[in-house]
């Protein structure tokens, strides 16, 4: 079997392929222009909704996921997306932050990698899948409750997962409050 049949497209995981470990390096990815200045324009506000009615007015933003605390918008200039936090009080992005930061490999397969992120955690910037088919439930998706199990073994606590497939495996987008 070839190199390329075990090739891998994805950010900073380590896949086994049957007797083969690819190993994926994180390139730091920062958010296009038009994206930052929406990040910019909308950091004063304190909830999501109000940032995505923002959004609706910006052609140039397109919105992924509303949740509690944060939005979720494409960057569709590189192909990533962005999670901005609106809730000071609510750190979902510095939880999922610390512990994709802080995982050990085995457990950073099971997570959706952070690429980058922004000061204070005000916004992580991810992968962009584009065929996301769990909604914003507490436990939604494939293999979800293995992977929360997965996650408290590791010492972190966490009151949601939701789940979806990523390049052949399945992985945790949302892990966090």
């Amino acid at each position: 079997m070839s190199i390329a049949d075990h090739s891998y497209k994805g950010f900073g995981n380590t896949r086994k392929t049957g007797n083969l470990t690819l190993f994926i390096s994180v390139q730091p990815m920062e958010p296009s222009a038009p994206v930052k200045n929406f990040i910019s324009d909308t950091a004063h506000l304190k909830h999501p909704e109000t940032a995505e009615e923002y959004a609706e007015q910006n052609s140039e933003i397109t919105v992924l996921g509303v949740g509690n605390d944060r939005l979720v918008i494409l960057d569709r200039y590189k192909d990533i997306a962005v999670k901005i936090s609106y809730n000071p009080q609510s750190p979902a992005n510095t939880k999922e932050h610390h512990i994709y930061s802080s995982a050990p490999q085995c457990l950073k397969n099971d997570l959706l990698p952070i690429i980058s992120k922004g000061t204070d955690c005000h916004y992580l910037v991810v992968p962009y899948i584009p065929d996301i088919t769990t909604g914003l439930k507490r436990f939604d998706g494939p293999r979800a409750k293995k992977i929360y199990d997965h996650i408290q073994q590791h010492g972190f606590d966490i009151y949601e997962i939701e789940t979806t497939r990523y390049n052949g495996s399945i992985i945790a987008i949302d892990y966090g409050t």
